[in-house]
């Protein structure tokens, strides 16, 4: 019984469904061949299909035999790659995602680029995409396999190699005198760092790491870094990511950092072309300030002509930074009102401050005189001589009373504490 489909290919991993993926294989094509105990499973293009992976052929055997628990057969001469017993062509086809996720992705960019490595008698992934270089799984069985049976020294590029000499070529490619072309948005290496980061699958932390191995492997400007992050992680959810995900305002916030001038100058490059998205700008801008992207000081610097753009980028346009400025009116209005309305309240809280410690003071002033007072009452009914029994109490001369009320009421308003 034959299973194969040479013409099919699939992506790496199976489990990415895009049909314009550029991570390709062919698909398994296994045959079963014998028959009772000694039946087996034939894998007829596990060559092509490694070949694909950038690995030894004998790693996804090997790695089927631990995985499904089948003793595994190679024989070099006749390119056969075998286990025993009858297993479907689907039940590999899984096992073999397994096996692409631990030894064929970069743990950090995901893209099966990696080239693997022996050192210090470790297994190591060495990725060609984004430069990590990161220690494998070697707790896993096929680890210990992998450091009997290494990679060929020339399939191990030393040193990040392939990129330096990816680098030399390109360095080649401009003759000696002429001008090296300047980047911008339709560049090839700023759209293809657009779609590696729209394709990408990983953790916010990872993601951070990847937009800088690629902006500083290519020596992006902060406008064009910006305008990256922007089209290819957040593009037009961006209110909905701002709102929700606070991961991704993170990274934002972390790469635009003193860069307001350049993260709005990004912004219009990357929203104004398309009209439906101008009715969210306002709440987008609200988004950037409440996510604290962008100071409300670098607003308001904006809307009064005071912010600095630089005019030598590629990216900015005055007319493209102008239109955004109108389209976010509303938004910069409403924060120059509030900041006024702020103000106005300050001064209100002053005056009532004032007052109350004008209140304050003469409460103080009221209980230090009527101390006084009692102080001096009991002073003067311990000198008196107390009247004999059966005779009235002589009246006190008017002049001897003290009225506390009208001694108060008579202060002056400016009357301070440190006076008495």
């Amino acid at each position: 019984m034959v299973n194969i489909s040479r013409k099919m290919m699939l992506n790496i991993p199976t489990s990415i469904r895009d049909p314009t993926y550029r991570y390709r294989m062919p698909a398994l094509a296994t045959k079963i061949e014998g028959r009772g105990n000694g039946i087996k499973t034939r894998v007829l293009n596990l060559k092509e299909v490694a070949r694909a992976l950038r690995v030894n052929p004998q790693y996804p055997l090997k790695y089927w035999g631990y995985d499904l628990g089948a003793p595994t057969e190679f024989k070099a001469g006749e390119d056969k790659y075998m286990l025993n017993g009858s297993f479907p062509t689907a039940a590999l086809q899984e096992s073999l995602d397994k096996f692409i996720d631990k030894f064929v992705l970069c743990g950090r960019c995901k893209y099966p680029e990696i080239i693997i490595q022996v050192k210090k008698n470790k297994a190591w992934s060495d990725c060609a995409a984004c430069g990590a270089n990161l220690i494998m799984d070697n707790t896993h069985k096929l680890a210990a396999f992998i450091l009997k049976n290494p990679p060929p020294v020339e399939a191990r590029p030393k040193n990040n190699e392939s990129r330096k000499v990816k680098a030399t070529a390109e360095t080649e490619e401009v003759k000696e005198g002429e001008p090296v072309p300047e980047v911008t948005i339709s560049s090839e290496e700023v759209q293809e760092a657009i779609v590696r980061l729209r394709e990408a699958t990983v953790t916010a932390e990872e993601l951070a790491e990847l937009v800088k191995s690629i902006c500083v492997s290519h020596a992006f400007s902060a406008e064009i870094r910006l305008y990256v992050i922007l089209a290819g992680i957040f593009g037009k959810n961006i209110c909905s990511l701002l709102r929700s995900n606070k991961d991704l305002t993170r990274l934002l916030r972390k790469e635009s950092r003193r860069k307001a001038p350049e993260l709005l100058t990004a912004f219009a490059t990357c929203y104004l072309a398309d009209t439906d998205f101008h009715k969210y700008i306002s709440t987008c801008c609200k988004l950037l300030l409440d996510g604290k992207v962008i100071a409300e000081e670098d607003f308001l610097a904006w809307k009064k002509g005071e912010l600095e753009f630089n005019e030598a980028s590629t990216v900015y346009s005055p007319e493209l930074v102008a239109a955004l400025r109108t389209c976010a009116a509303e938004f910069l209005d409403w924060l120059e009102a509030a900041e006024e309305e702020e103000g106005s309240d300050e001064e209100e809280d002053e005056e009532t401050k004032e007052s109350e410690e004008v209140i304050r003071q003469k409460q103080l002033i009221k209980e230090h005189l009527a101390a006084q007072s009692a102080g001096v009452a009991v002073e003067q009914r311990a000198l008196q001589v107390p009247p004999e029994p059966g005779t009235r109490k002589p009246p006190e001369p008017p002049e001897a009373r003290i009225d506390l009320l009208s001694i108060v009421n008579q202060q002056d308003d400016d009357l301070d504490i440190d006076d008495i």
